[in-house]
């Protein structure tokens, strides 16, 4: 609207005039809108702001200012050549470049508040994605660790002992003393985020060392008894979880025995086993999705998964040097209370930035409507958009018109004094 008139208004015009006016900056508005809308959904398939903040800024707001030209030459070039008769020539004729120079402006200085808004925003989200991610991962930790050891695991293997009990005392303590060496290694290591490679090797063997008692030659399995590097790390049970799974989705027999082979390459952790899956057994998946979601808190690197030849393969990110520890409730209270702070101070700042280019862009349309004509279009855009400057300094600053958080927090407090005052009252 601003755009148009600034450009085509003169004074003295009927309300018929001043109507067609309206009517012709709607087409141009809505067009804009529409097309620069559209394209914009289409960028985000490609250029999403999470993940290529930098390419949608650049290709979006170059975008957006050709759209916004182009759209501009071709409505007038529809008015004066259909709806006026003019022809190619005329049209070209009665041009004038400050229309396009006026359009230009207007477009590059909406497109940079669009984009810098947007930019800005995405830069936030990952900021709070990430910390949501580390917050999380206490609770998400410890509920993956209750679900590693399966129950069925329990029973079975107290249902070998019980056989093995009258068939070989000699073997039925050994796997006593293994079983306990399992069970101690999770009560041992469950308050940590990662664990020595070698240790979570140790374990793995013990573990099948437990299920071979019970598959006897149906189970084969090759772990090594060391990483090739001491420092390597691992989310702990994590191996445990796959070795399991491999038990529970196949089946296992002496005529077509079970292979696992564990080895390292390339950074990674390979698991895998043959396929022969059980014909009854359904998978949820929520085992590998909860080995998924702990290996996002430790690292970029995703785990992998794939079949070739027969063969089911994860592969685990193996970490190094990696010092994450558990937090405790004081440490995430903190820390919440510091991003809370730091959240108001962002919303403060934001404003602040808002009040800058609101006094820029205004001035600017404020000496183009001086220039251009006698009307006083430039009230419209200040007070519609100084009614959502206004909001935005309410919510940074946590003001209201009428009952704000702070009016809200102070009787509450009151509230809650005099109910105090009434419970001693009553016990006295």
């Amino acid at each position: 609207m601003g755009v148009y008139f600034s450009v085509f208004y003169t004074g003295n015009q009927s309300f018929e005039s001043i109507l067609l006016v309206f009517l012709e900056a709607f087409v141009y508005a809505f067009s804009m809108t529409y097309l620069n809308t559209e394209f914009q959904a289409k960028l985000s398939a490609y250029f999403p702001w999470n993940t290529r903040a930098k390419e949608r800024l650049l290709i979006g707001g170059i975008g957006s200012i050709v759209i916004n030209m182009t759209v501009f030459f071709l409505i007038r070039l529809f008015i004066g050549v259909v709806i006026q008769g003019l022809n190619i020539a005329a049209f070209f004729e009665n041009e004038r470049a400050n229309y396009y120079i006026i359009c230009l402006v207007f477009s590059v200085l909406s497109t940079l508040i669009y984009h810098f808004i947007y930019f800005y925003k995405s830069i936030q989200d990952k900021k709070v994605t990430h910390h949501k991610i580390k917050e999380g991962r206490v609770t998400a930790q410890l509920g993956a660790l209750k679900n590693q050891l399966d129950p069925h695991f329990l029973f079975n293997s107290l249902n070998v002992l019980t056989s093995l009990i009258e068939e070989s005392p000699e073997k039925a303590q050994q796997f006593t003393t293994t079983l306990s060496r399992v069970y101690r290694y999770v009560l041992e290591h469950k308050e940590e985020d990662t664990i020595p490679l070698e240790e979570e090797f140790k374990f793995a063997n013990a573990y099948m060392k437990l299920l071979k008692m019970r598959f006897e030659n149906g189970l084969l399995y090759h772990i090594p008894e060391s990483p090739s590097e001491g420092h390597f790390k691992i989310a702990p049970l994590s191996l445990q979880l796959l070795l399991e799974n491999a038990i529970k989705h196949n089946s296992i027999s002496e005529a077509s025995p079970l292979e696992i082979k564990v080895y390292e390459a390339d950074g990674y952790l390979f698991v895998s086993n043959n396929i022969q899956l059980k014909k009854s057994f359904h998978s949820s998946g929520i085992g590998l999705q909860n080995i998924i979601k702990r290996y996002k808190s430790l690292t970029d690197k995703e785990v992998l998964i794939s079949e070739l030849d027969n063969q089911f393969i994860v592969q685990l990110p193996i970490l190094i040097n990696s010092n994450f520890k558990m937090q405790t409730t004081d440490q995430l209270l903190d820390e919440k209370r510091y991003l809370k702070a730091k959240a108001r101070v962002k919303k403060i700042m934001s404003f602040y930035y808002h009040l800058f280019f609101y006094i820029v862009v205004i001035s600017a349309l404020g000496w183009l409507n001086y220039q251009t004509t006698d009307f006083p279009w430039i009230v419209f855009p200040m007070l519609g958009w100084g009614f959502g400057l206004t909001g935005h300094g309410l919510e940074a600053f946590d003001k209201s018109l009428f009952f704000g958080k702070e009016w809200e927090r102070r009787n509450i407090e009151k509230i809650m004094a005099q109910d105090e005052k009434l419970d001693q009252k009553f016990n006295k």
